[in-house]
């Protein structure tokens, strides 16, 4: 049955049965990973490893704006000789960019405890920082990998290649954890010796010779829209993760925790979300390739509508049971929090509205109307947070955040609009207008 539903759902020309599969082993492993270490790490530290990892999706956003995002509309544009020295030329792009995040990230972990010895001591400590470093490296060689397949239209082997990563790791937290050794340092350690083995096992039977001539003139061809793409997330990062960084300063680590928490437990409906982000911008550029705007309308109206059906009884089914729901999975410590679910449920529901739009941005090449959203969605939660976070604690905090999720998803609908006005006018429908 939720395989019938998830093939009406997008209309994938993958096999969905693979896709379904292998968001629900990626989406559930995250999900039973994350309230066990938040379980057995407890609040505090719980809190600490949180801001860790706000820290590399940081940094991954460097890597979904200059790898990821152009490889998935990119790629299925070609064919042939031409596709193979694409990917190894965006083979090339991320070794060269995951040495320079880790360098970078290596670089502020020792400036910051030169500045601020007692602001974070778990952060800097060296067995923390080497497996978090690691843990980075790994998931980003193993998830350019997994994309790539996706971007070719294999998705069994990204399957298997999750299999690989998600199963072992979940079954390593959770011995770590029912023996009492788990740890910030051994929860990253995990993740980076199972994504690396994952990585590994998939470029043995399928390797990818970087080249760095190609990575070059990949970039040059993918300038404008990489350019989009890193200024769009990174101010994006500022609007989600940086508002929660800044509200650290006003309700501490262990409340940061506490709203993490809440954010897990309607995280494996982002099974659906990373779902649509592996196939719909592929399957939105070849419409847009084929049929022009009109198409990718189309289709973008036809995956929101069996969206809207799938999550919005699933967020009410959370809010009303959201007090048993926290006592259940994260135990009595975290009940004073189950009041967040239900701002968390219009939160995702949001997410994924403001996402359509931005799926149908990137496959009309309109990536400046992302940027300007995402401007701001930051400028909204970041501006309202203080105030918020001070005023309503964890409450304000995340109603700060659905508050710019909001203001980004009007800002995206006027630009779309604006957008169709335009190409209807000029009747050009591969230029962008936005």
């Amino acid at each position: 049955m939720t395989d019938v539903l998830v093939r009406r759902f997008a209309r994938w020309p993958v096999r969905p049965n693979w896709v379904l599969v292998d968001q629900c082993i990626v989406s559930g492993s995250k999900f039973a990973a994350s309230v066990l270490v938040a379980r057995f790490l407890g609040p505090d530290m719980f809190g600490t490893f949180v801001l860790m990892l706000a820290a590399q999706l940081y940094a991954n956003a460097f890597q979904n704006a200059l790898v990821i995002s152009p490889m998935l509309v990119g790629a299925p544009r070609l064919d042939g000789a031409a596709r193979a020295d694409y990917l190894s030329g965006m083979f090339a792009l991320q070794i060269m960019l995951s040495v320079l995040l880790a360098l970078s990230l290596v670089i502020l972990a020792f400036a910051w405890a030169a500045l601020a010895p007692h602001a974070s001591a778990q952060f800097t400590r060296p067995g923390n920082l080497i497996s978090f470093v690691a843990a980075l490296v790994a998931f980003q060689f193993q998830d350019w990998q997994r994309r790539r397949f996706f971007a070719t239209g294999r998705s069994r082997s990204a399957c298997a290649s999750d299999m690989i990563n998600y199963l072992p790791q979940t079954a390593l937290i959770a011995a770590a954890a029912m023996s009492g050794q788990l740890s910030i340092s051994l929860t990253f350690s995990i993740m980076a010796a199972a994504s690396a083995a994952s990585f590994f096992s998939g470029y043995v039977a399928d390797p990818v010779r970087p080249a760095f001539r190609h990575g070059v003139e990949a970039l040059r061809r993918e300038w404008r829209s990489c350019r989009d793409y890193l200024l769009s997330w990174q101010v994006l990062w500022v609007g989600t993760q940086g508002a929660l960084l800044i509200a650290t300063a006003f309700i501490g680590a262990q409340a940061i925790g506490g709203i993490r928490a809440t954010q897990n437990v309607v995280g494996p409906f982002t099974a659906l979300f990373q779902a649509l982000d592996n196939v719909i911008p592929v399957n939105a550029s070849r419409r847009f390739t084929t049929s022009g705007v009109s198409g990718v309308v189309a289709y973008i109206r036809s995956t929101t509508a069996r969206g809207t059906l799938a999550l919005v009884p699933a967020m009410i089914a959370i809010t009303l049971l959201r007090v048993p729901l926290t006592r259940l999975l994260y135990g009595d410590r975290y009940v004073e929090f189950a009041s967040l679910l239900g701002w968390q449920a219009a939160f995702m529901l949001t997410q994924f509205y403001i996402g359509q739009l931005y799926y149908f941005f990137r496959a009309v090449s309109a990536t400046r109307s992302v940027f300007m959203s995402c401007c701001v969605v930051a400028l909204v939660s970041t501006s309202m947070t203080p105030l918020c976070a001070w005023l309503f604690r964890e409450t304000g905090v995340v109603a700060a955040l659905l508050c710019g999720s909001l203001a980004g998803l009007a800002c995206a609908g006027f630009l779309a609009a604006r957008f169709m006005r335009g190409a209807h006018s000029l009747a050009l429908p591969t230029k962008e207008l936005a």
